[in-house]
């Protein structure tokens, strides 16, 4: 049994397959490796959590309260859309949207990324049955959405950081 688990282990490693957050995707530019991270959101506690321990724990940023470039993260919103009414006239399906904005300066205030917004959406299907249980389906969706738009906006800044200054 050790020898087959050592073998595939072997034939993973050898075609590049990583487990999903067992290495960083992208490789965090040094000139931010001091930022000051500012926030202007209110109560989407999971993505300004993800936020702050991805930049620190991941890429081993420190934050600091001031000398340093300010990376703002603003406009967040979650809107909910109907995408479709049951014959019952409820809604049964629903477009689920995370947004955000963000935009870098040095500190100098000189523009090194500007202003620019993005999102992430999912479908979610509601059913009649157990409602409570699809309330909690919903706020992991948005907590799953949070999380992973707090990733993506990390991937953004050092991608287009990176092109500036290369």
């Amino acid at each position: 049994m050790g020898c087959g688990a050592l073998l595939l282990s072997l034939a993973l490693a050898g075609c590049g397959f990583q487990l999903r957050g067992s290495a960083v995707d992208v490789q965090w530019p040094a000139a931010l490796a001091r930022l000051q991270l500012k926030l202007e959101t209110s109560g989407n506690m999971v993505f300004e959590r993800t936020l702050r321990d991805e930049l620190v724990q991941v890429y081993g940023v420190a934050l600091v309260e001031k000398d340093a470039p300010v990376l703002t993260v603003s406009g967040v919103s979650q809107p909910r859309k109907v995408l479709s009414l049951s014959s019952t006239g409820k809604a049964s399906e629903y477009l689920l949207r995370f947004d955000s904005g963000f935009s870098l300066v040095d500190l100098k205030g000189k523009q090194l990324i500007a202003s620019q917004r993005f999102g992430l959406q999912r479908e979610f299907t509601v059913g009649t049955e157990n409602i409570l249980a699809k309330q909690a389906e919903e706020q992991r969706i948005y907590d799953e959405l949070q999380a992973d738009a707090a990733r993506q906006l990390l991937r953004r800044v050092s991608s287009q950081f990176r092109g500036k200054a290369g």
